[in-house]
């Protein structure tokens, strides 16, 4: 086998394939530096999300659910109900809807989420964001400082008319 020998222009060449890589890998950490403070970045105003991630970590925390599926809380976790007025300012249209059907659109997103929180991708113009979670595509908009989940935007019409026929069946089973 015959060796090429070494000359200064293979040297350079060395020099600059490393000194590539090295940049690379330093772009590369400054990225993800960056993204990670952007999604610990503190709220404009108290009780806010300052992007549309950190709703998501908000309502799995409220729900117990932060780093766990629904089947793995403990039953008091799973028993405890999450006070109206924390779920309020996550929300844009909460408010809108029977608080039966609210609370099953909150159970919709907060279900999508916890499934899939270790895949969850944000995509965000100035004013309005999605959360992909799976095959949820969870939408936001800005409000008063905060990101917000847009109930109506996210739930889809056939989960509607589910929510709704689950909502009929529910109060025929309660008349005497």
């Amino acid at each position: 086998m015959r060796r090429i020998p070494r000359t200064s222009s293979t040297s350079a060449l060395s020099s600059l394939i490393t000194l590539s890589t090295s940049l690379i890998t330093l772009s590369a950490c400054l990225f993800l530096i960056t993204l990670s403070a952007c999604r610990s970045a503190p709220s404009d105003a108290p009780g806010l999300a300052s992007t549309p991630t950190d709703v998501a970590w908000a309502l799995l925390e409220l729900h117990g659910l932060k780093g766990r599926l629904p089947e793995d809380r403990p039953r008091d976790v799973v028993d405890r109900l999450v006070p109206r007025e924390k779920l309020q300012p996550l929300f844009l249209d909460l408010d809108e809807f029977d608080p039966f059907i609210g609370d099953l659109y909150v159970g919709v997103i907060v279900g999508a989420l916890a499934r899939h929180q270790d895949r969850l991708f944000a995509s965000a113009s100035r004013e309005d964001a999605t959360l992909t979670a799976g095959q949820s595509v969870i939408h936001l908009r800005k409000d008063q400082g905060g990101w917000k989940v847009h109930l109506e935007k996210s739930i889809p019409e056939e989960m509607k008319a589910r929510a709704q026929a689950e909502k009929a069946r529910y109060e025929n089973a309660r008349v005497p």
